[in-house]
C-alpha cells in the first residue's frame, strides 16, 4: 500500500494505479470462472458462451478461443477485444493456484494494439470501457499497488497508430515480476521519417529502486513529429536525442527526476541559417516540483553562420514556474571562430569576414507571460572580444589588417529579445566597444585610414515583422573624440564624432571633426559630413570651415561607387582679403612669398564631375577688386569670372577674360583686358591683348607660358603714347612735352622679379620738349655754365628726333636714356643741338599711380553680380 506521506497530487495517481490493477485482476477472475466451468462442463461450451459473457462484463465485443486448460494452467490461443479488434492478444498462458484462488503468472506471446491518435487516444468501441476503468481508478480502499501482483510477461508488443500526421508503428516488450516493471518500446514513423526507442525500469514497491530508463529519438527532415516537440521542420538533416533518465528515491513524494542527455545534429539545415549544422549539445537536466535545472550544458556545433564556422559553449540554466509562467536564469560561455564568414545571408549586406572569432560570457534572464509573450536578456559577465583578420565590403571598403574589438559590460543588456503572442520577434544587440584602433582601406583607392576611437557604441536591431516602410535589420554605430590619419597623404582628423547606420540595404553616415590638418599646406579646418549609401549609389554633403580663418567650403554630390562615376557641387563662400588683415598665406602658408599686400574678394561655385580618374567641371571662380603683388607683377583692381572645366590638373575654357586696371610689368600698363586659357595646370595661352599706357596703346603678342619654365618672355608693341604723360608717369620733375612715341618693349618675367632687356621708343613726328628749370633739382640749378646753357636750350626745345631707351634689372633699378636732336628758336637763333640724357634709379614707386576713372568692363561686372548670391 502507498505510504500516508504521499502528497495530494501523488495519492490519486497511486489510487489509479492500484484500482486499475484490481480491475484487471477482477477481469482475470472471470477467466478463473471460465476455467471452473470447463472443469465441470466441456471446453467447447466455454468457447461458445464465454465471449458473450466477457462482452457483457467489458461492454464491448470480445472473441477468444481456449485451446487447452487444466487445473493449474490455461492457454488462450487468441483474444480479440473490440469490434475492430483494437486489442488482440495471441498465445496467452495463465498459471494459477486454484486452492489459493491466486493467479501466479500471465505470459502473452504477442499484444497488438490498433488505435487512433488525435485529440485523444482511441480504441474505438473499447473507449467506454476504458473511460469507466479510468473513472473508477481512484475508487477502492487501497491507494498503492497490490502486494501480490502476478508475474506478467508480454513477449512482443505491436502498435499500429493512426494519426493526423500519418501512420506510426511500434514494437516492444514488457515484464512485471517481483513488483517491478521492465518495459521497452520502439515507435517508427512511416518511411522511417522518425524513430523513438524507450526502456523503463519501475519498482512498484514503496521501498523499491527509483525508476530509471533510456530514451532514444531520431527525427529526419521529413518527419511530421516536429510540431509535437515544439520545433519547425528543417529543410534537411537528422536530429538525434539520447537520454539516460533516473528518479530520486522519494520520487513519489516530491522527489526529482534527472536526465543526462545528448542531442546530435547531422547536416541539419533550417531557413534562418546560411549553412547546415552538425554537432552535439549535452547537459544534465533535473526536474522537480515546478522547476527545471540544466547543468553542465556543453555544445560543439559546426556550420550555421557559415560552412566553416564552429561554435563551442558551456553553461548552467535554471527554469522556474515551468507549468505556469516560465522564468529563466543562467550563465553561458561561448566561443566561435571560422575561416570565412559572409554576412549577406544574415541580412547585413555584402560584407565578408576573414578568420573571425568571438568569445563572451553572458548572464541570461528570461520570462514568459500569457499576456505579453516572452522576453530574454543577455548581459556580459566580463569583457567580450571579437577579432578578425580582414573585412571586405562590396569592394568599397576594407579592414585589411588584423583587428580586435573588446565589448564592455554595461547597464543595458548585450542582447534583448522580445516575442509577442503572435510570434512577432524583436531583437536588439547593444555593444559598447572599448578603446579601439582600426585600419580602413576604401575600395576606390589604395589610401588607408587609421582610426583610433576611445569608446564607441554598436547597436543592432532586428524585427521579424517590420511595419510598412520600416527595416527588418538596422545597425547603428556612434563614437566621439576619435582620431583619424591618412598616412599616405599626411592628413589628420581630430575630435571626430561619427554616427553611422545600416538599414534596409542603406547606409548613412554623419561625421564631424574639430580639426582637419595636412590638407596640403592649407590651414586646419573643421569638417562636417553626411552620406547615404544604397548599394553603390552614394549621396553626400561635406562642409569645411576654417578653425581660425574664414573658410567655408560646401560640397554636395552623388556617386555610383561601382562605376566610380558621379558629380559634386562645390560652393566656396566669398573670402575677403585686406592689407593689414586676412592674406592668402593665412589660408595657404606657401603663398607668403608669392602673394603680398593682397586685397579683394574671391569665391567659387559649380559642379565637378568624375568618371574613373577623369575629372570635368563647370566651376566658376570669381575674382573681384583684387589688388596686390603676384610674384613680380604688381596688379591693381583685377576682376574676372573664370570658367574652369577641370579642377585638377587645372584647365579653363578657352577665351577667358580678366580685366586689370593696372599691371606693372616694368611699365605702367593700364586698362588691360587679357584673354587666356590654362591647360593641364602647366600651360597658359595668352591671346593678343591690348592695353593703354600714357595715352597710347600697347599690344601684347600672343604667347604661351609654361609654368615650369624659369623665365617667361613677353613682347609689347607700343603705339603713339603721349610724350607728356610718359614723362609725368616716369616722374622726371619739370620735364614736359608734346608728341607721341612708338616702339617695342621686351619683358622677361622671373620668379624673383621683372627684367626689361632693351626697350626703345621713337617719336612718331617732330614735337616740343619743355623743361622748367625752377623744378630742376638743386644740384642742377647750381651746376656750371654748361649745364645752365643746356637747361636754357631745353626750356622750349623743338625736336626733330626723340629716342627713349629703357632697361630694367630684376632688382627694379632702371636705366632711362634720352636722345634728342633739334633746336630752340630762342637759343642761338635756333642753332641745331643734340642731347643725350641718362636717368638712373628705382622707379617702381613713381610708376604706381591711381586711376580713379577706371571702370570694370560690363561683361565681367555682370558675371560677378551673377556669381554671388
Amino acid at each position: 500500500m502507498a505510504s500516508n506521506d504521499a502528497t495530494p497530487l501523488q495519492q490519486p495517481a497511486a489510487r489509479r494505479r492500484g484500482g486499475a490493477l484490481r480491475r484487471l485482476v477482477g477481469a482475470l477472475a472471470f477467466l478463473f470462472l471460465a476455467v471452473a466451468v470447463a472443469l465441470h462442463f466441456r471446453l467447447d461450451l466455454v468457447n461458445r458462451y464465454g465471449p458473450g459473457l466477457a462482452a457483457d462484463v467489458l461492454g464491448a465485443p470480445v472473441a477468444f478461443r481456449l485451446d487447452g486448460l487444466d487445473w493449474r494452467e490455461t492457454y488462450v490461443a487468441r483474444l480479440d477485444l473490440g469490434g475492430d479488434r483494437a486489442v488482440v492478444l495471441d498465445g496467452v498462458r495463465l498459471a494459477y493456484d486454484p486452492w489459493q484462488m491466486r493467479l501466479n503468472a500471465i505470459e502473452i506471446d504477442r499484444v497488438t494494439i490498433a488505435a487512433a491518435v488525435g485529440e485523444r487516444f482511441s480504441l474505438g468501441d473499447l473507449d467506454p470501457a476504458i473511460d469507466q476503468l479510468m473513472a473508477s481508478a481512484g475508487e477502492g480502499s487501497g491507494s498503492g499497488f497490490p502486494p501480490d501482483l502476478p508475474r506478467i510477461v508480454i513477449k512482443s508488443l505491436a502498435l499500429d497508430l493512426r494519426s493526423p500526421i500519418g501512420a506510426i508503428t511500434g514494437s516492444g516488450e514488457a515484464t512485471l515480476d517481483n513488483q517491478a516493471v521492465v518495459a521497452s518500446l520502439s515507435l517508427q514513423e512511416s518511411h522511417d521519417a522518425a524513430e523513438i526507442e524507450g526502456v523503463l525500469a519501475l519498482s512498484l514497491r514503496e521501498d523499491g529502486a527509483p525508476p530509471s530508463g533510456t530514451l532514444r529519438m531520431r527525427l529526419t527532415a521529413g518527419s511530421a513529429l516536429w510540431p509535437l516537440v515544439g520545433l519547425n521542420p528543417p529543410q534537411q538533416g537528422v536530429l538525434a536525442l539520447d537520454a539516460q533518465i533516473r528518479a530520486d528515491q522519494n520520487w513519489q513524494h516530491a522527489g526529482g527526476i534527472e536526465a543526462d542527455w545528448r542531442a546530435t545534429a547531422t547536416d541539419f539545415r533550417i531557413a534562418a541559417l546560411p549553412a547546415p549544422l552538425s554537432g552535439s549539445i549535452a547537459a544534465r537536466t533535473r526536474l522537480e516540483a515546478d522547476s527545471l535545472a540544466i547543468r553542465d550544458l556543453a555544445g560543439d556545433l559546426a556550420g550555421g553562420a557559415a560552412a566553416d564556422w564552429r561554435t563551442v559553449f558551456t553553461g548552467d540554466l535554471q527554469l522556474r514556474e515551468v507549468t505556469t509562467q516560465p522564468q529563466l536564469a543562467g550563465r553561458l560561455s561561448l566561443q566561435g571562430q571560422g575561416g570565412t564568414l559572409p554576412l549577406a545571408p544574415l541580412g547585413a549586406g555584402d560584407i565578408t569576414l576573414t578568420e573571425p572569432a568571438i568569445a563572451l560570457m553572458v548572464d541570461l534572464v528570461g520570462a514568459t507571460t500569457a499576456e505579453s509573450g516572452a522576453e530574454l536578456t543577455l548581459r556580459l559577465a566580463e569583457p567580450a572580444t571579437v577579432s578578425l583578420r580582414k573585412l571586405t565590403s562590396s569592394g568599397q571598403s576594407t579592414l585589411p589588417q588584423a583587428t580586435t574589438l573588446q565589448v564592455m559590460p554595461a547597464d543595458v543588456p548585450l542582447l534583448h529579445l522580445r516575442r509577442d503572442k503572435t510570434g512577432h520577434l524583436v531583437s536588439t544587440v547593444t555593444a559598447p566597444l572599448a578603446k579601439t584602433s582600426l585600419t580602413v582601406e576604401p575600395g576606390i583607392s589604395a589610401e588607408r585610414l587609421i582610426l583610433a576611437m576611445p569608446r564607441s557604441d554598436l547597436t543592432l536591431t532586428h524585427d521579424s515583422a517590420p511595419a510598412e516602410g520600416a527595416a527588418g535589420l538596422r545597425v547603428d554605430f556612434k563614437t566621439q573624440g576619435a582620431q583619424a590619419v591618412l598616412p599616405t597623404r599626411g592628413i589628420a582628423l581630430g575630435g571626430i564624432a561619427i554616427a553611422a547606420s545600416h538599414s534596409d540595404g542603406r547606409n548613412t553616415l554623419s561625421l564631424t571633426s574639430d580639426a582637419v590638418t595636412g590638407l596640403g599646406a592649407f590651414v586646419p579646418v573643421r569638417a562636417e559630413a553626411k552620406a547615404n549609401l544604397a548599394g553603390s549609389d552614394a549621396r553626400f554633403d561635406l562642409r569645411f570651415r576654417g578653425v581660425d580663418q574664414p573658410i567655408d567650403l560646401a560640397l554636395k554630390g552623388r556617386a555610383d561607387l561601382a562605376r566610380l562615376r558621379g558629380e559634386v557641387t562645390l560652393a566656396l563662400a566669398p573670402i575677403d582679403f585686406a592689407i593689414g588683415g586676412l592674406q592668402p598665406y593665412n589660408l595657404f602658408p606657401p603663398l607668403r612669398s608669392y602673394l603680398t599686400d593682397i586685397s579683394g574678394r574671391i569665391e567659387a561655385s559649380g559642379p565637378v564631375r568624375f568618371d574613373g580618374t577623369r575629372l570635368t567641371s563647370d566651376l566658376r571662380l570669381g575674382i573681384e577688386k583684387f589688388s596686390g603683388k603676384v610674384g613680380p607683377v604688381q596688379l591693381v583692381n583685377v576682376n574676372s569670372v573664370i570658367a574652369i572645366d577641370r579642377p585638377w590638373p587645372l584647365s579653363t575654357r578657352p577665351d577667358q577674360a580678366v580685366a586689370v586696371e593696372r599691371a606693372d610689368i616694368g611699365l605702367p600698363l593700364t586698362g588691360a583686358l587679357f584673354r587666356f586659357k590654362v591647360s593641364d595646370g602647366k600651360r597658359l595661352d595668352l591671346a593678343e591683348s591690348r592695353l593703354t599706357m600714357s595715352g597710347g596703346e600697347v599690344r601684347m603678342d600672343p604667347v604661351t607660358i609654361n609654368f615650369d619654365s624659369p623665365v617667361h618672355n613677353l613682347k609689347l608693341t607700343v603705339t603713339q603714347i603721349s610724350v607728356n604723360e610718359l614723362f609725368a608717369n616716369l616722374g622726371i620733375a619739370g620735364l614736359s612735352g608734346e608728341g607721341t612715341l612708338s616702339g617695342a618693349v621686351p619683358v622677361s618675367l622671373f620668379p624673383g622679379g621683372i627684367a626689361i632687356p632693351a626697350a626703345e621708343l621713337k617719336a612718331d613726328a617732330p614735337g616740343v620738349l619743355r623743361y622748367d628749370r625752377a623744378q630742376a633739382p638743386l644740384a642742377l640749378q647750381s651746376a656750371g655754365e654748361s649745364v645752365a646753357m643746356a637747361l636754357l636750350a631745353l626750356s622750349d626745345f623743338h625736336y626733330k628726333e626723340l629716342i627713349l631707351r629703357l632697361s630694367r634689372e630684376l632688382t627694379g633699378d632702371v636705366d632711362l636714356g634720352l636722345h634728342i636732336s633739334g633746336s630752340n628758336p630762342s637759343f642761338y637763333d635756333g642753332y641745331p643741338v643734340e642731347f643725350n640724357l641718362t636717368v638712373q634709379g628705382r622707379l617702381d614707386e613713381a610708376l604706381r599711380q591711381g586711376l580713379a576713372g577706371y571702370q570694370v568692363p560690363d561683361m565681367i561686372r555682370e558675371q560677378l553680380e551673377n556669381l554671388s548670391p
